[in-house]
């Protein structure tokens, strides 16, 4: 894999940082798994010809000699099949090098926007405030990768944590033992009185706000809404902001890709100046899987989009309905026309 098709207004410029960052350790990856499979298959190819050895001579020669003794044939063949397993479990390795590069190439394309920021304290703090507030569960958060910035004046923040219950292992209100938040926070541009909540999971909502509904029957039937104030609510929760949720919804949180059976959570809050995109997600054992190449496309343009919604929702907030949304495809280039000359 030497480079990647941009395919979406948010991945435009992204085949540059992917060449930089990623082609390389793609390449080197790719080497080393035909040298390890090269160096499985020859080990198991001398362990199966030392096991049929053994086996011919066990039965060829005489009772006195060594190779007739069933407990030595059965050592020589335990340590052929010792031999070729150990050959194959190299294969298995976790490697995260191509997790590294994706993660550096996707931070260099939105350089602009977002920096690295190790004050992971302050993330701790809104995650606890998202649990004073009932949107997440009371569990210690474990904060994986953290980013700030600024965007049109408004603060963003970006991170990814997960979520521990109780006796250490990662658990979920439903049952499943892992689960991976992605919580991006924004200013608002204006002042706003009261609180929105908006919510997949209508039974998290508060049960003491008001209840809201937009006239969009699509957002009506995945969404939930409570507020302080329907005329607060009203002013916000626009058509163009109902269909920016949708939007996020289906290429972040889509049950349809996803390859567990529970359900993605999204919920928004919009409180004290500022709005909190909380994407809530399980996580199975093939997701921990050693990265491939194909997969790592996949990780980066997920990440892409991950970080090209807090732009999109902060353009959103301003109301400007022109702009093209992130996950909007990316128009081909026309043509030159051919030039004549006479």
């Amino acid at each position: 894999m030497s480079g990647i098709v941009e395919k979406t207004v948010a991945e435009a410029g992204f085949a540059a940082s992917w060449m930089q960052h990623v082609a390389p350790v793609a390449k080197a990856f790719e080497a080393r798994m035909r040298r390890q499979l090269l160096f499985a298959s020859l080990v198991t190819g001398l362990a199966v010809g030392l096991a049929v050895v053994t086996v011919i001579l066990s039965r060829s020669v005489g009772a006195d000699n060594i190779m007739a003794n069933p407990l030595y044939v059965s050592l020589v063949l335990a340590l052929a099949a010792l031999a070729a397993i150990a050959g194959w479990v190299s294969l298995l390795r976790r490697d995260t090098s191509l997790a590294d590069a994706v993660d550096l190439a996707v931070e260099t394309h939105f350089a602009s926007l977002f920096m690295a920021d190790g004050n992971e304290a302050f993330a701790e703090v809104i995650l606890q405030d998202l649990v004073d507030d009932g949107i997440l569960e009371d569990a210690t958060h474990r904060v994986l990768a953290h980013h700030a910035g600024t965007y049109r004046g408004c603060r963003i923040r970006l991170f990814t944590a997960s979520s521990q219950l109780g006796d250490g292992k990662f658990l979920s209100r439903e049952g499943t033992r892992r689960r991976h938040l992605v919580v991006a926070r924004m200013s608002l541009p204006f002042e706003m009185d009261g609180s929105v909540r908006i919510d997949s999971q209508r039974d998290r909502l508060p049960a003491s706000a008001q209840e809201f509904h937009i006239d969009h029957d699509q957002f009506d039937h995945i969404f939930g809404v409570a507020c302080s104030s329907r005329m607060a609510a009203a002013e916000l929760l626009t058509p163009d902001f109902a269909e920016t949720l949708l939007l996020i919804q289906q290429r972040l949180a889509n049950p349809l890709g996803s390859r567990t059976s529970e359900p993605v959570r999204v919920s928004v809050q919009i409180d004290k100046g500022s709005l909190v995109l909380v994407i809530e997600e399980p996580i199975q054992s093939h997701q921990l899987d050693r990265l491939d190449p194909r997969r790592a496309e996949m990780l980066a343009r997920g990440l892409i989009m991950r970080f090209a919604t807090v732009p999109g929702l902060v353009d959103e907030l301003y109301g400007d309905a022109d702009e093209a949304p992130a996950f909007a495809a990316l128009t081909p280039a026309e043509p030159a026309a051919p030039h004549i000359a006479l």
